[in-house]
This record gives structure tokens, C-alpha cells and sequence, in this order.
């Protein structure tokens, strides 16, 4: 990333207030992130970011600086928009991945369930936790109805900040195969990566299998050593997610042996009584849940939660 022009004042002594890429809410002092989408191009905008006050724009090299006319904004350019305004949103909100321990679930299947799992039991045990999903967002103070799998990376960053405000010590987000792709999660720190399994979807977007699974792989590319990577060993994609992982890989299991294992002692239409194998031990229980898929995401979203700190 470069400055490109300062405007009137040097780029260091101009004030951000807000981060936004639509410039309907551009505020004066924003700085404003004009990109190329797959429905509009926010470069179009430019104009009207401008004119509506933005003390700074974050655009590509093909913008040339006399698209902000005489304006006194600073014009950046970023190779990579997407994941520059990822990694800018992450610093403006005070780096709240860092003071948070952050689960990232991905997967075609099973991400909204483990997801309510992780959040639920840990604040059932005392540990305050947020969660971004498919259904909802809780950011510590109140719950809202989630529009996106996984939001922007300036929506992102903020509902972080205020989980941290409101004194969680951990965040689950379900982290879909567009995000990754688009770079929307680029500026977190993940401690746990989740895989839960890969079929057949979103191939209008990614178009081969291939694609899809090296988009779904990035998450755990991101790890570092010291952090975990929890996988569906049962999916062959397993080992495509954890190729390049640089973190400790825990495999989960219903079929083999593995580092966890499921077993379904009883199941009827009340529910089953399963046991868990893992780190922690033995645990025997009845939950109310039928169905395989259910143990294998009770099965990795426990996992989660022990390696968090949860006897």
C-alpha cells in the first residue's frame, strides 16, 4: 500500500473517523475503500465519497489521483483492496481479534450448529463469548439478526471491538468459502480452525470443487504454529484443509481412529446417548439431537471448547 497524493495535508497528520466501502454512509473523516464488487464497482463512487466529506480513499493502482479533483483527501493504492481494508479495519478497531480468543468454523455443513454450540457452552461455563453466524450476532451487549454469513471485515472488526468493550473473553464466527476468498477475515488473529465437512455448493461463485476447497483451505493457512486446527477426519477434504497448516491438527472421528472420537450408544426419536473420547477423557451423554452429522458437530465444537481452557 502507497500514498499516492496528500491533498492539501500530509498523510499523516489526517484524521480518520469511520471506515466504509459504501458510500452512502460516508461521513466526514471517513476513509473510504473503493473496490471492484460482483454487483457494483465501488471506484464509481468515488466522487461522491468526496463530496461527502471522506478524508481518505483506499482504491487500486488504476485510479488515477485527479479522481479526487481538488479535494484535500489522501488517495491510497493497494494492490489488494480487499485485504488492505481487512488488515486497516483490524488496526482502527484497536486489533480486538488479539484481545479475544477467536474460533473460525468453516465448512458447506454443520458451521451455524457448532458455532451455537461453542457460544453456548462456553458462557453456560462463565466465559463470556460473542458469535457471528448465519442466524445471528451477539457482540456482548445485545443479539441481532445476522444479514450475512460472515460480515464485512469493517463490520467484522467493530462487533469485535465491542465484545472486548463489553468484557468477552472469546468469539466464534462462522467463516463462509466468500469470505476467505474475498479476503473479508484477512486482518484476524484465529486461534481455532474448524473443518467440518465439503460438498457439492456455491460452485456458481467458485466454479470447480478445486477452487472451493483451496478457498475453505485458507482459514487454516492463516493458523499459526502455535494454534489448532480441529478437522473432520470422516471428509476426505480433511487433508486438503490442514496441507498447509502450520498449526497442531486435531482429527475427529465417528468411523477411525482418531485424536477424538464419537460413538452413538442409543438413538430413537428423543435423541441419543453418545460418548466422547478426547483430551478431556470420557464424556457419556444424552442430548436431544438424532443423526450422525449432530455428534460430529457436538463432537469438534467440545473439542474446541476443552482446548480453550474448559475442563
Amino acid at each position: 500500500m502507497r500514498i499516492v497524493s496528500e491533498g492539501g495535508e500530509r498523510a499523516g497528520s489526517v484524521r480518520i473517523c469511520d471506515l466504509t466501502e459504501d458510500s452512502r454512509t460516508v461521513l466526514p473523516g471517513s476513509m473510504f475503500f473503493a473496490r471492484r464488487g460482483l454487483k457494483s464497482d465501488g471506484r464509481r463512487y468515488i466522487g461522491e465519497a468526496i463530496r461527502a466529506g471522506a478524508s481518505a480513499v483506499l482504491t487500486d493502482p488504476s485510479v488515477d489521483p485527479g479522481a479526487l479533483g481538488r479535494s484535500r483527501a489522501v488517495l491510497l493504492h493497494s494492490e489488494d483492496v480487499a485485504r488492505s481494508m481487512a488488515v486497516i479495519s483490524e488496526r482502527f478497531f484497536g486489533n480486538p481479534s488479539r484481545a479475544l480468543r477467536v474460533v473460525g468454523v468453516t465448512g458447506t455443513n454443520g458451521k451455524t450448529t457448532i458455532a451455537h454450540f461453542i457460544h453456548r457452552m462456553l458462557n453456560l461455563c462463565g466465559v463470556r463469548c460473542g458469535m457471528m453466524g448465519t442466524v445471528t450476532i451477539d457482540d456482548g451487549f445485545s443479539v441481532s439478526e445476522a444479514t450475512l454469513t460472515t460480515p464485512t471485515a469493517t463490520e467484522l472488526s467493530h462487533a469485535m471491538s465491542k465484545m472486548v468493550e463489553a468484557g468477552c473473553a472469546g468469539a466464534v464466527l462462522e467463516v463462509s468459502s466468500h469470505a476467505l476468498d474475498q479476503q473479508r477475515v484477512a486482518g484476524l488473529d484465529f486461534d481455532i480452525g474448524i473443518f467440518t465437512n465439503l460438498s457439492g455448493d456455491h460452485l456458481d461463485y467458485h466454479g470447480t470443487m478445486e477452487r472451493y476447497a483451496d478457498a475453505k483451505a485458507t482459514l487454516f493457512e492463516m493458523l499459526a504454529p502455535d494454534r489448532l486446527a480441529i478437522v473432520n477426519a470422516d471428509d476426505p477434504a480433511s487433508e486438503r484443509m490442514v496441507r498447509d497448516c502450520r498449526a497442531r491438527v486435531v482429527r475427529c472421528s465417528l468411523e477411525r481412529d482418531a485424536d477424538c472420537r464419537g460413538v452413538v450408544r442409543r438413538a430413537d426419536r428423543d435423541g441419543m446417548a453418545v460418548t466422547l473420547h478426547g483430551g478431556w477423557g470420557t464424556i457419556d451423554a444424552e442430548v436431544s439431537l438424532i443423526g450422525e452429522h449432530n455428534l460430529r458437530n457436538l463432537l469438534q465444537a467440545v473439542c474446541a471448547v476443552h482446548a480453550l481452557g474448559v475442563p
